[in-house]
Formats: C-alpha cells, sequence, structure tokens
C-alpha cells in the first residue's frame, strides 16, 4: 500500500527530471513529515537514489511501528 502510493512522487521526480533539469544544475529534493518518508521510499525502494543530488528531509517521518503495517511475513519486533 506504502509503496503503490508513492508511485505519483517517483513518476513526477523521474519527469522532472528528464522534462525541465538542467543537466548540469544539482537534482534535490526536500520532504517534510510524511515527505520525508515519502522522499526516502522513493530513492530506498524504487531506486532513484542515484537521481539526486541531495534529498533534504526536514523533519519526521511520523511512523511507528511500520514494520506491523507490512503486508509481508516479516516477524514484528518489539521495541522499547
Amino acid at each position: 500500500m506504502i509503496l503503490a502510493t508513492l508511485g505519483l512522487f517517483s513518476t513526477v521526480a523521474v519527469w522532472v527530471q528528464s522534462n525541465i533539469a538542467q543537466p548540469s544544475m544539482p537534482f534535490c529534493a526536500t520532504g517534510n513529515s510524511a515527505g520525508s518518508a515519502a522522499s526516502g521510499y522513493v530513492i530506498t525502494d524504487y531506486g532513484l537514489g542515484a537521481m539526486f543530488t541531495m534529498l533534504e528531509e526536514t523533519s519526521g517521518p511520523p511512523l511507528s511501528h511500520i514494520d506491523r503495517a507490512c503486508l509481508c511475513d516479516a516477524p514484528k519486533k518489539d521495541t522499547i
């Protein structure tokens, strides 16, 4: 579910980098609150890290126990 909702951000980032960004200029993004989670997932799970010169995550992400929200068979991790 989370990765499916990130498709828009990754699609827009790829389009901007391909159609607007100048090759000689840095390509950066910023994310605030849940946007920092979205930008983080885009570089890790979508493999777009090499596309960005810098990623500024200004606060967040506001997530806790994301392992319990996954649709996977991984064991739940207890934290203090």
